[in-house]
């Protein structure tokens, strides 16, 4: 969980409202920059598997890397759907998400599925919801991601941001994620105030 865009770029993608990284391969605009960021779980597994797509210093494979979304939005709901090959011979991910506001309560889900550059499949889930209490916003969200029906990783998160102005707010968060390709699971913490100029 992370307050803004680019605090969630700097820990690691955790969220922007407790999304997990958003795909294998994208150019991301943070305030004074454009990064291109790789999912650095997936990255590990294909290097350590030699299957490392190099892009176009790799003559093995065709690079035109494509990729499209498009989302609807009306009142509560939100629904969006993306696909994308990131550039390999076999590798592609179709995501779909939805959004669903109740009184107080926001519902998130989300799920992809694709493979990797080997064949292997690819699938990814998230759900989550926000809870507006008075001036505050409890967040809490759940993902895993897995390659060939094997879990890679798990992520929960919980937090809390409260509102001191319409430009103003006090967060706190919490992120643990276990992942089978690393042997140290990871625990993160964001805490601060935030003041939009």
């Amino acid at each position: 969980i992370a307050p803004t865009t680019s605090s969630a770029f700097i820990l690691g993608q955790v969220s922007q409202g407790i999304e997990p990284i958003w795909s294998n391969c994208y150019v991301k605009d943070v305030a004074k920059m454009k990064v291109t960021i790789k999912n650095p779980m997936l990255q590990a597994l294909l290097a350590e598997k030699g299957k490392d797509n190099k892009g176009a210093d790799d003559s093995s494979v065709v690079n035109r890397p494509m990729s499209a979304a498009v989302s609807y939005g009306a009142g509560p709901i939100w629904v969006g759907f993306s696909h994308e090959n990131p550039g390999g011979s076999k590798d592609k991910l179709s995501t779909f998400g939805a959004r669903y506001g109740i009184g107080p309560v926001t519902l998130r889900a989300g799920a992809s599925t694709g493979n990797s550059n080997d064949g292997a499949k690819v699938k990814g889930y998230l759900v989550g919801a926000n809870y507006a209490i008075g001036a505050g916003d409890l967040r809490v969200a759940y993902a895993t991601n897995k390659l060939a029906d094997v879990v890679q990783s798990k992520r929960i998160g919980f937090g809390y941001h409260h509102a001191l102005s319409k430009r103003t707010k006090l967060y706190a968060d919490f992120v643990r994620e276990s992942a089978k390709i690393v042997t140290t699971n990871k625990t993160g913490y964001d805490f601060g105030i935030q003041h939009n100029f």
